[in-house]
């Protein structure tokens, strides 16, 4: 028989020592969450991820074989064994993620000749655990434009002959971008080449010896070390404007010069988006902005950026304040810059926007912001392969933090209350989790249409 008393809001059975519950008082309960969820999810495809497991002979034929448009993600496990085809991984599309494990470290027990990705316009495609034998072309040669998202670890490549210009480490191609960490390569003519103009590479964890250049990079290739690579070689090898290398401090080289940031300091808040507006759109250097105290009504947009140096708007220090407030912060097209902004504060009761907003950006940074409001929305990030937000309250919104198409995003430090959905991925959107996450909403977390969430860690 169903519970004398009732939960406040949807009804369901509140038991007391007195009560008998019987099946059908649970599974009425159930009928109602389900209905009052399913209620709250709009008309989205939810596909489960998918697994499979072949034989390394099998798989560049199971690769062939596979539909190019992806609505799930997949993940392909290898069996161990060795092989001397070239694996080819061309023109997916979709919001599913593809995946190739190998080995869970580097190891022979995976080995191919080599990998070739082309085109794969949305979709992202992981590659992980696999020695390459190649002598005569790249381990992984990522190839034609696109805007793909390549994630090579574990690549192990170390034949061949540093004096022979074709066999390289990984090669990458215009309009591309790759993350290639934890990998090794040896006896490399080059180890990681931008072989065209505007790729991004980001870099860590790279080992090696015995190598010609360790980058070789051309027009507006920006090469990243987001962690410490011990890999050695003679050479890093610039070609043309626009390019350039960050090294494991932090600084920015171009051209063998090192170039230092320019601070601007008491800059109003209503002077803020003219002095932005006045910056030249190549940045060579690091820009820092620290603005003065106040209030505005205008939005703060930061458009089409490019080149080595950071940009960094900063309102109050380390800390959430009130004290910098303006409605919505706007990042766009910055596909080489990295944007970030400390300290402000915003209020948001629109449902149509976002107050945080991040689009077609290479690495946008949210830390020590608060937005609250009335049925806004939060942060958002749609195409934006590196995508960070820390120390950061948000309340009473309809979505607190989505994230689509984002390769690497990650939160921590998360607070707030009273928002409907709270972390969103979707269309390929990966989020990862960190700690000291307490803002609750009635959908915590949330996945649809290739989005991947994965759950909390130690940060």
């Amino acid at each position: 028989m169903p519970s004398t008393n009732k939960t406040p809001h949807l009804g369901l059975n509140d038991w007391n020592l007195t009560d008998k519950p019987e099946m059908a008082d649970f599974n009425e309960d159930n009928r109602i969450i389900d209905q009052a969820v399913s209620s709250r999810i709009p008309n989205r495809e939810f596909l489960s991820a998918e697994v499979i497991s072949v034989d390394i002979g099998n798989l560049r034929n199971t690769i062939m074989s596979l539909p190019r448009y992806r609505n799930a993600n997949l993940t392909i496990n290898v069996n161990p064994g060795t092989i001397t085809d070239e694996i080819p991984i061309d023109n997916f599309d979709g919001p599913g993620s593809i995946t190739i494990n190998g080995a869970g470290a580097l190891s022979n027990s995976h080995t191919v000749r080599n990998f070739v990705a082309r085109g794969n316009t949305n979709s992202l495609v992981h590659i992980s655990g696999f020695n390459c034998s190649n002598t005569d072309r790249a381990a992984v040669n990522i190839i034609n434009e696109g805007t793909a998202n390549i994630w090579l670890r574990f690549i192990q490549s170390t034949n061949g002959s540093n004096t022979t210009n074709a066999n390289r480490g990984v090669t990458v191609g215009r309009f591309q971008r790759a993350f290639i960490f934890d990998s090794l390569f040896s006896n490399k003519h080059t180890v990681i080449s931008g072989e065209a103009s505007t790729c991004d590479i980001t870099t860590g964890g790279l080992q090696g010896e015995n190598n010609g250049n360790i980058f070789t990079i051309w027009n507006g290739t920006c090469v990243r070390q987001q962690a410490a690579n011990t890999v050695t070689g003679n050479t890093w090898l610039v070609r043309g404007n626009g390019a350039f290398i960050q090294d494991q401090s932090g600084w920015y080289v171009q051209n063998g010069q090192q170039l230092g940031p320019r601070v601007i300091n008491n800059v109003p808040l209503s002077e803020l988006q003219h002095l932005i507006n006045s910056l030249p759109k190549y940045l060579s250097q690091n820009i820092i902005i620290n603005t003065l105290p106040g209030t505005i009504d205008q939005r703060i947009s930061i458009e089409r950026f490019s080149g080595p140096g950071d940009l960094i708007v900063n309102g109050s220090t380390n800390t959430l304040a009130d004290t910098h407030n303006v409605p919505q912060i706007s990042v766009r097209f910055c596909f080489n810059a990295r944007v970030e902004f400390n300290g402000f504060n915003l209020t948001n009761t629109d449902p149509t926007i976002w107050a945080l907003y991040a689009t077609n950006s290479f690495h946008t940074r949210f830390q020590w912001m608060q937005v609250t409001g009335n049925g806004g929305r939060g942060a958002l990030a749609y195409r934006v392969p590196v995508f960070t937000a820390n120390n950061i309250l948000i309340s009473n919104q309809s979505t607190a933090i989505s994230v689509s198409r984002c390769s690497q995003a990650s939160v921590w430090n998360i607070s707030g209350e009273n928002n409907n959905i709270g972390y969103e991925a979707i269309n390929g959107g990966i989020l990862s989790l960190g700690s000291s996450l307490t803002m609750s909403a009635t959908i915590l977390r949330r996945e649809g249409a290739g989005g991947i969430i994965f759950p909390i860690i130690n940060a």
